[in-house]
């Protein structure tokens, strides 16, 4: 915790360190647990005895999980994300976690996890999971001018749930003067082959013309791309191509 001795009685500092006591322990197994500050004033001194007042109450452990919500993605594919099991002792960064590990899958608008406090036995918690599809077409476009390239342009067409499930498809065309022809579609399957990866296939075909030859390259990739935390990933890819 921050408040240390010697440090000046400040407010914010004390509501912080409630807030992580109560998360030290809601991660352990305790979601019901309170932290009370009592500051005990020494008005001769001019000092204050800071003393913590701790209640774990209940421990508690995971129950069922609910998915709800407007998706046509099938359940078995958000139970795959789940960062925990029925049984396991309760923790709210598991719960954290599965909702990031959800919503990397790239095809729901939102995602929300919660916890179903109050319903069924104290020491077992339902968790609700409520989900909204993201759109299922997207695009983005954009034109340019460089001195180089003179005029250039680009187009991005994203479909979801494409052929079914959580894969999905992006189709991605460049014009410029240098590459008059840079066409690519990539394939990628998220959760693949573990829940933290993705599984991405990527043909694509480029023409230059540069000033003193034209090339023609035809190639593609395959590669898995796995995250390790939220600022991490590291890839494996695998290409061929054909000038």
């Amino acid at each position: 915790i921050a408040s240390k001795e010697g440090q000046r009685v400040r407010e914010a500092v004390i509501r912080d360190d409630q807030q992580l006591l109560v998360q030290e322990m809601g991660d352990n197994g305790f979601p019901y647990a309170s932290a009370t500050p009592i500051l005990v004033p020494d008005t001769v001194l001019s000092l204050a005895a800071l003393r913590w007042q701790i209640k774990r109450n209940h421990a508690a452990f995971f129950h069922v999980t609910h998915v709800e919500g407007e998706s046509r993605v099938k359940h078995r594919h958000v139970f795959r994300q789940l960062e925990y099991s029925v049984g396991d002792v309760w923790s709210q960064k598991k719960l954290d976690d599965t909702q990031k590990q959800i919503f990397s899958l790239g095809v729901f608008s939102v995602v929300s996890v919660s916890a179903l406090l109050g319903q069924g036995q104290p020491d077992s918690i339902p968790v609700r999971v409520f989900l909204k599809d993201a759109p299922r077409f997207s695009s983005r476009f954009g034109v340019g001018y460089g001195h180089e390239d003179r005029l250039r342009a680009f187009v991005e067409l994203q479909l979801l749930r494409f052929p079914g499930g959580i894969s999905r498809v992006v189709f991605n065309a460049r014009y410029s003067f240098i590459e008059p022809v840079n066409v690519s579609l990539k394939f990628i399957q998220p959760a693949f082959p573990f829940k933290s990866g993705n599984l991405q296939l990527n043909p694509y075909f480029i023409l230059q013309n540069e000033p003193a030859y034209e090339l023609e390259r035809f190639g593609g990739e395959v590669g898995i791309l796995h995250r390790i935390g939220n600022y991490l990933s590291s890839n494996v890819t695998l290409f061929a191509e054909k000038i």
